[in-house]
């Protein structure tokens, strides 16, 4: 068959969907897919998917190996633009509507950002590519108490491996949720499902060396963390709850990849107590250090690239406008509707940092680096997770440089990520939609804290202190000690 641009895909996707008797917001909702992805592909639109919204596609559509095979072929073999396609690397992860963050050194102090995290699909919300939830329960004994508690944290984790890992992990996590259920009293009774989501997350990441760099899929701890909406502290608090509460080990029947027991030296495995621990060279190959890899030192990395950006602000006083704000929010914080997540992210619920100059950082910051559990809806964290060091260094040192009084709102925000030198990489129109929506989050707290006027423009104050609001919220300070 004679392909185009794009035309040969968008001939055998049509087919196969027309065969399956599905409409494009069908298919879109069954694979999980954004239904404008099903339709550019459809027209021809010489748009590549990645391999995860590949399998997400053939089994939606329940091809057979052979046409799976063809739709593999189909993609790899549509001309483009920029020259033949390159060579297909390893299958990435199911469907990542946003991926890990991806700051990474580039010659000259530059932050790359990496593209192609999607866009929000019509009805704001993943779907999952997995059966009804009664299947997905089936055979995990889940007192009748608990099902609607189970169920909740079951979604929310089948939603994390669906957009993140793969299949198998998202079977693997539904097993531990089950064995939590079944726990006299279980814990699982009480606590937020977010919490307990992103801890059993954790819990089967580690047994399954997820946090190992040689492992596929590989996800570090920060990014997991981040992805899940819960701090490190709190993930690992409760993961190492769980298992020590279930006595999980290395090699837990039940609980690990079938890749993993195919492999394990299990002739070299000691059993202590009833349970089986790694030998020490395999536990010494997951050292902490290399499991959290580098998310601290990206951020370390962000902050000296924001101070060198900006050198004419390093070392300056702070405006007079900063102890009155401040004074405002110690009297609105409660009463602002808009700064009630900051509240909440800050872990402000009792008391107020008695420092001006460092009630009004971490308020500026507080949705950039969520201490605590902001209030918002799933959808919106998401959002502000979604934008990486690259998306907010940008925009912070695009407005600022364009002075005061400069405009402010999210499609300024964004546009000056393209135009800085300081980022590597552009915003492509699939992460455009998605970053705004980000920055449309920030922008109203930006407002009530002083940083920008009730016309989104820069003021002095955010000129002064939105940098240093980024740096402290990246964990580093913008002024020399």
């Amino acid at each position: 068959m004679a392909s185009g641009d794009g035309a040969e895909l968008a001939i055998r996707l049509r087919g196969w969907r027309e065969r399956a008797l599905l409409t494009q917001e069908q298919l879109a909702d069954r694979a999980g897919l954004g239904v404008r992805t099903i339709r550019r592909l459809e027209s021809g639109h010489p748009h590549r998917p990645n391999a995860g919204s590949l399998r997400l596609l053939a089994s939606a559509l329940r091809l057979t190996d052979d046409e799976r095979t063809m739709l593999v072929s189909a993609c790899r073999t549509e001309p483009s633009a920029a020259g033949p396609a390159a060579p297909a690397g390893p299958a990435a992860p199911l469907v990542p509507r946003m991926l890990p963050v991806a700051v990474r050194r580039r010659p000259g102090g530059r932050l790359a950002r990496r593209a192609g995290r999607g866009s929000v699909d019509d009805a704001g919300a993943t779907r999952l590519p997995f059966g009804a939830m009664s299947d997905r329960l089936a055979g995990l004994r889940v007192p009748t108490s608990l099902v609607p508690r189970v169920t909740d944290i079951v979604e929310t984790t089948d939603r994390f491996c669906a957009e993140h890992l793969d299949a198998e992990y998202a079977e693997l996590c539904r097993q531990l949720v089950g064995r939590l259920a079944r726990k006299r009293p279980s814990p699982l009774a009480s606590g937020p499902v977010k919490t307990w989501a992103g801890a059993v997350l954790h819990a089967i990441g580690t047994l399954n060396f997820l946090f190992d760099r040689t492992q596929r899929p590989h996800m570090t701890v920060a990014e997991l963390c981040r992805l899940a909406g819960i701090s490190q502290s709190t993930a690992a608090r409760r993961s190492r709850e769980i298992r020590d509460l279930l006595r999980l080990v290395f090699f837990e029947p039940g609980l690990t990849r079938g890749g993993i027991v195919e492999q394990s030296p299990l002739g070299m495995l000691v059993q202590v107590d009833g349970g089986l621990i790694a030998p020490l060279d395999l536990l010494r190959s997951i050292d902490e250090d290399e499991l959290v890899e580098s998310y601290e030192a990206q951020d370390r990395h962000a902050v000296q690239v924001l101070r060198q950006a900006l050198p004419d602000l390093v070392g300056l006083p702070e405006p007079a406008a900063l102890r009155r704000v401040a004074a405002d929010l110690r009297g609105g914080l409660s009463t602002q509707p808009v700064l009630q997540p900051v509240v909440r992210a800050n872990g402000w619920s009792r008391d107020l940092p008695p420092d001006d100059l460092q009630l009004w950082i971490e308020a500026a910051g507080a949705l950039i680096r969520m201490k605590d559990d902001p209030g918002l809806s799933v959808e919106d964290q998401s959002l502000l997770m979604a934008l990486e060091h690259a998306d907010l260094l940008g925009a912070v040192v695009g407005v600022v440089r364009s002075g005061v009084g400069s405009p402010a709102g999210p499609r300024h925000l964004t546009a000056h990520i393209d135009a800085c030198p300081e980022v590597d990489g552009a915003v492509d129109d699939d992460d455009r939609e998605v970053i705004e929506a980000g920055f449309g989050l920030l922008v109203p707290v930006w407002q009530a804290v002083g940083a920008l006027d009730r016309d989104q423009r820069l003021t002095d104050l955010g000129h002064w202190g939105l940098p240093r609001a980024l740096a402290r919220a990246w964990g580093g300070g913008f002024d020399p000690l």
